[in-house]
């Protein structure tokens, strides 16, 4: 309850990279450490809820090496994307991001701004923090 009230819990900055940029003032919103700045009533949240235009519904998956991806599918005829995260050694990752079309087939999607190795976990989280915005 302390770390609550000194606005240390939850940390109100954490939030995968695909979760919208609107999604996350709703929830900053909504886990204000002052109960006054937080919504007053569920009406409130519903109409902030419902102003939210996301163009891609996200799966999340995480692997026991800490690698993750996300893929979203899409309207039938459009290739899904699919988003990765993965480690390439001790302290390094890598990033990229793919279509899927109806076959199966992956391919890589501008591999000069979205596929990146070498990186530290930081950077490859701030990395896909641009890159997710872009994604249609």
């Amino acid at each position: 309850e302390k770390r609550m009230r000194s606005g240390n819990f939850p940390d109100r900055k954490l939030f995968l990279p695909h979760v919208p940029g609107r999604m996350r003032t709703i929830l900053k919103k909504a886990m204000h450490k002052d109960a006054d700045k937080r919504y007053q009533s569920a009406e409130e949240l519903s109409t902030d809820l419902g102003r939210i235009q996301a163009n891609n519904d996200w799966t999340v998956n995480v692997d026991p090496d800490g690698a993750m991806t996300w893929t979203a599918k899409r309207a039938a005829g459009q290739a899904s994307l699919y988003v990765e995260k993965r480690p390439t050694g001790s302290d390094t990752w890598s990033i990229a991001t793919y279509t899927i079309d109806a076959d199966g087939k992956k391919r890589r999607r501008d591999p000069k701004k979205n596929f990146h190795t070498g990186l530290t976990s930081q950077i490859a989280d701030d990395r896909l923090q641009d890159i997710f915005p872009n994604l249609e």
